[in-house]
């Protein structure tokens, strides 16, 4: 069984302290240093809008300062993997956003607004064509959102939820049962959403049970490239999912991502932009960033760090 060795961890700690966004130091202190929530969500307050949504770059690939629904997911997610309170401003303001962003005529929210074109950014995240590119963002990025909604949104309107949630369902029952990968991850948001009715919860889970060996990558030969991992979907022996993968196909994926860690200490994405070359390296470094963190945190979890 491979380790993660203390000097190779060492040198990924090194990594965050010299070269990534303060957010992902916070981030790494809070998981292993037992740091309180505050530096987090004072970082990540620096990406947020006077509107209460976020932009200025959070998810790297898309750098417009604009706030859209998809780094607002992302701030949420963040917000949920420390536990924030409901009640405080940040999370208060996020949730005030997505509201009032709320597209009823669609019954969904728009994944990125139409600044996004004005700025360096990632391929797939043109404005132009993204409603047909996301399904009408039926599922992505409506599904985590209901999710975060359900989680910290105590004052969004009862019918409004009531509604999104039946539109879920139906949604859902009319799409063919193999999931594609982005898709699966906003699913999984929503079905991992503290106190979720399990009349919404259970079918969602049903799916993502049903689609997951479909979704979800488990020859190792194609870790190298851009697809969705045992791990991604299972980062702690505790995931929803993780009975979903055999001690086998977990193990090896550990395997693996121990030794793509690359010679400066970090994890590195397994995408590029192909154009912007200025914005894609600062962006690229922000992505080492954050998948350094996620592989510091999911092989901890896993006991894969020497000790």
């Amino acid at each position: 069984m491979k380790m993660l060795t203390n000097r190779a961890a060492d040198k990924a700690r090194t990594f965050i302290a010299d070269a990534a966004r303060p957010l992902e130091q916070a981030r790494l202190a809070f998981h292993l240093d037992k740091a309180d929530i505050d530096a987090v969500v004072h970082e990540l307050a620096q990406f947020q809008n006077a509107d209460g949504g976020f932009g200025h770059g959070l998810e790297p690939d898309l750098r417009t300062p604009a706030s859209s629904a998809l780094a607002t997911t992302v701030a949420l997610e963040t917000l949920r993997e420390i536990d924030a309170p409901g009640d405080h401003p940040v999370v208060v303001g996020a949730v005030g956003y997505l509201v009032n962003a709320y597209d009823a005529t669609r019954k969904a929210w728009e994944i990125i607004p139409a600044e996004a074109d004005d700025a360096p950014r990632a391929g797939w995240w043109n404005h132009a064509g993204a409603e047909e590119a996301f399904g009408r963002f039926l599922v992505n990025p409506r599904a985590a959102v209901v999710g975060y909604l359900h989680q910290y949104g105590g004052a969004v309107p009862t019918e409004m939820s009531d509604e999104l949630a039946e539109d879920i369902l139906s949604h859902m029952a009319g799409s063919a049962p193999r999931v594609e990968m982005h898709d699966f991850h906003c699913y999984q948001r929503l079905a991992e959403t503290p106190g979720l009715p399990e009349a919404l919860r259970r079918p969602v889970v049903e799916r993502l049970r049903g689609s997951v060996r479909h979704t979800v990558e488990t020859d190792p030969k194609a870790w190298s490239g851009y697809c969705t991992t045992p791990l991604d979907v299972a980062p702690t022996p505790t995931s929803l999912l993780a009975g979903e993968f055999t001690p086998e196909e977990i193990a090896a994926n550990l395997d693996h991502l121990i030794t793509s860690q690359t010679r400066d200490g970090s994890w590195a994405p397994t995408w590029e932009w192909g154009r912007y070359p200025t914005a894609w390296r600062q962006a690229k470094r922000e992505w080492k960033g954050v998948l350094t963190v996620r592989a510091l945190t999911t092989l901890r979890a896993y006991g894969r760090v020497q000790p």
